[in-house]
């Protein structure tokens, strides 16, 4: 009996996941890590957009981390636009991990460009080193460099980009390639 009730709630949760993924379109997100080795992630995102006021999130928690501390003042190089054209934000007052916008009239796609400053020294969790010549680590970068509405769970389709010369890019049973692809909820 235990083993039907286990399979009913993951089944149960499949489908809750489905139903906010279905509300939520996807939110693509393109990490380019070739210059990881210099400290730097690029990242461009397209998530569907309406027109009229909106608010997207940085991640303020972590998965691993003990407390609201994401690494925003390593988020540099913001930039917006919709339907071709430059989209103006501003932080939002009370929330520095909140930035406000307007979508234009006519907008179904956000694009978001933004830069990532990997952290240099020692530290802790994300505020360690993670990058070196030879060696890029991005497991966190999937946290830093996106931007997300506030709201039920969305899919992030993921594409990641590496440095040429690095060898596998995992150690997983993966293709050796410089560039992977999947899918993540977020």
């Amino acid at each position: 009996m235990k083993h039907f009730k286990l399979v009913g709630v993951a089944f149960c949760a499949a489908l809750l996941s489905s139903a906010a993924c279905a509300q939520n379109p996807a939110i693509h997100l393109q990490v380019d890590a070739s210059d990881a080795p210099r400290g730097i992630l690029h990242s461009k995102l397209q998530m569907p957009v309406r027109a009229g006021k909106m608010t997207l999130i940085y991640p303020k928690w972590i998965p691993g981390e003990h407390g609201p501390n994401g690494p925003i003042t390593d988020l540099v190089g913001l930039k917006l636009a919709a339907a071709g054209k430059e989209v103006a934000w501003e932080r939002d007052p009370e929330d520095m991990f909140a930035f406000n916008l307007e979508a234009p009239q006519g907008a179904e796609i956000l694009d978001v460009a933004l830069d990532f400053l990997l952290p240099p020294g020692s530290g802790a969790f994300s505020s360690a080193a993670s990058t070196s010549e030879k060696l890029a680590v991005v497991t966190a970068a999937f946290t830093a460099m996106k931007l997300t509405v506030p709201g039920p769970l969305t899919l992030l389709q993921v594409t990641v980009t590496f440095p040429g010369g690095l060898g596998k890019p995992s150690s997983l049973a993966l293709p050796c390639s410089e560039t992977l692809a999947g899918n993540v909820m977020v």
